[in-house]
């Protein structure tokens, strides 16, 4: 998915390219994290919500072009036109995509000499729906940050997950505060019988652990 996250981020950058000093209007729109869907010639077709919602693509205003009949999981705002209704699709107008990363956890056995974990500001984790959802400031300039989910495990004699955040800043210089944005998709927790699941993230004010439960 760190591919896929290079070309939507890519994309969108395209995109918004020659449009920094035009005025932006909207119409009533909704900002949230979902999912989008490409169809067969890698246009954007429908958009997920986490709350269930399905939405068919009326226009994507961004003209992305991704990769065909895949899927990615973004923070867009997007106007609702049509809502969905039982056993319906709405239909939605998509002003702006941002990428996410969205990855399965790693074990950790597989991560040999440990791994990086740079201070991050954390400035909201929740969930809604099947992911668990966090928004980061990270200091950067102009280097690649990586990000992973690490699995320790369950804690000892419960079915509670453990999870940490991996971040490596690669050195870069803490120029400014970008926003990163992160989701956990909780399939894999459930298949596994896991009751919670619990994120722990270092800040620049120690450690932080944010615990969801799985059902």
């Amino acid at each position: 998915m760190r591919t896929a996250l290079t070309i939507i981020m890519a994309a969108m950058l395209m995109a918004s390219c020659g449009k920094d000093d035009e005025a932006q209007v909207y119409p009533p729109v909704s900002m949230e994290f979902a999912t989008i869907g490409t169809g067969t010639g890698g246009g954007v077709e429908l958009l997920y919500t986490d709350d269930g919602g399905t939405y068919l693509v009326h226009e994507d205003k961004t003209g992305s072009r991704l990769n065909p009949s895949s899927n990615y999981r973004v923070v867009t705002t997007y106007q609702p036109l049509t809502m969905p209704a039982a056993g319906t699709y709405g239909t939605a107008d998509i002003y702006t995509l941002t990428g996410v990363f969205c990855e399965r956890s790693i074990p950790a056995i597989q991560v040999s000499g440990g791994f990086a974990t740079d201070p991050v500001e954390v400035r909201k984790v929740w969930r809604r729906g099947n992911f668990i959802n966090i928004e980061l400031g990270i200091l950067a300039q102009d280097k690649q940050h990586q990000f992973d989910f690490i699995n320790d495990g369950r804690e000892p004699g419960t079915d509670n997950v453990v999870i940490k955040l991996r971040h490596d800043d690669g050195d870069d210089y803490p120029a400014y505060t970008k926003t990163a944005y992160l989701s956990l998709q909780l399939t894999e927790f459930r298949q596994a019988g896991a009751d919670s699941v619990a994120i722990n993230i270092n800040t620049h004010d120690g450690w932080q652990r944010h615990a969801f439960a799985v059902d």
